[in-house]
């Protein structure tokens, strides 16, 4: 796995108000006043299967992104939105979010963990999006049933983690994500004893979803999703850190250890460091839909 170079710059002002006048325009529900902020050709990708939730897919240039600020509207209400964590960079914000939605044909509620990953172009517009969440629940609700509950991250910092030098930060987890490709055994070391891990999905049908605690429990569900997935491939893709608080972006590729299918899955983690330089913890962000589906 190559070194990827250092990204501790913040989003510039101009990016800074587009962002802003993008939040605030989708958070009040103008989808539409929301277009003006992008540019011709951005691009929005969203996770999941579009015959049963209506928002997924590739959506390409202003016109497709008002197909899909329309299909936003007529599929549910926004009940709540909540920005846990920002990593950025000049041009570019990766944001961790605590969302929930009422979806208006089945009346159903889910509440989900959600990335939005964002790049800027030289005219200050978004160019790309790519807003990564499970899936799960929302078919679930968009189905007509009760979602399950899942692990959502709590906004707060761990102690001294803002003290932390980006470049500290960035080493620190690049050396732990490279150990990982080769096994799991050899990054105990990185961990601090209190240790918390959050993994997205449903746990009677996944042994590695739920909330782990302490050295030893996230251990095990390390050694339990290397299990899960044979001929496991991990492309470490961007790391960018603000003081102690790391995203992470990779792609996994592998084999469902128990029907052998070939998977491939776009994931991001938050990774959050102690004062000692400990991976206190790790709050990951993944669609477990395509692991929990038929072949």
């Amino acid at each position: 796995m190559d070194t990827i170079a250092v990204t501790s710059n913040r989003l510039n002002a101009e990016n800074k108000r587009t962002l802003e006048q993008y939040y605030a325009r989708v958070n009040q529900g103008d989808f539409m006043g929301a277009l003006e902020t992008l540019s011709d050709d951005v691009v929005f990708t969203i996770p999941g299967d579009p015959a049963i939730l209506p928002f997924a897919g590739r959506w390409v240039g202003r016109k497709g992104l008002s197909e899909l600020f329309q299909a936003f509207g007529n599929a549910f209400w926004v009940v709540h939105m909540e920005e846990t964590r920002i990593i950025t960079t000049e041009d570019q914000l990766i944001s961790f979010n605590d969302e929930a939605f009422k979806v208006k044909s089945t009346g159903r509620y889910y509440r989900v963990g959600v990335v939005h990953h964002v790049t800027f172009n030289e005219q200050a517009k978004i160019n790309t999006l790519i807003n990564l969440h499970d899936t799960y629940p929302a078919v679930q609700a968009f189905s007509g049933q009760a979602a399950i509950a899942q692990p959502i991250p709590v906004p707060t910092l761990l102690p001294h983690e803002a003290e932390i030098p980006d470049r500290v930060a960035q080493d620190i987890v690049e050396r732990f994500y490279r150990l990982r490709v080769g096994g799991v055994d050899d990054v105990e070391d990185f961990l601090d004893d209190q240790v918390s891990l959050l993994a997205p999905g449903n746990p009677d049908l996944l042994p590695f979803s739920g909330a782990w605690i302490g050295k030893e429990e996230v251990m095990t569900v390390f050694r339990i999703h290397r299990a899960a997935l044979t001929n496991q491939e991990i492309t470490l893709e961007k790391v960018i850190a603000n003081h102690g608080s790391v995203a992470i972006r990779l792609t996994e590729r592998g084999n469902l250890a128990d029907t052998g299918r070939a998977v491939e899955l776009m994931r991001y983690e938050l990774v959050q460091l102690t004062d000692d330089n400990k991976i206190g913890k790790v709050s990951i962000y993944v669609d477990t839909y395509p692991l929990t589906t038929a072949p």
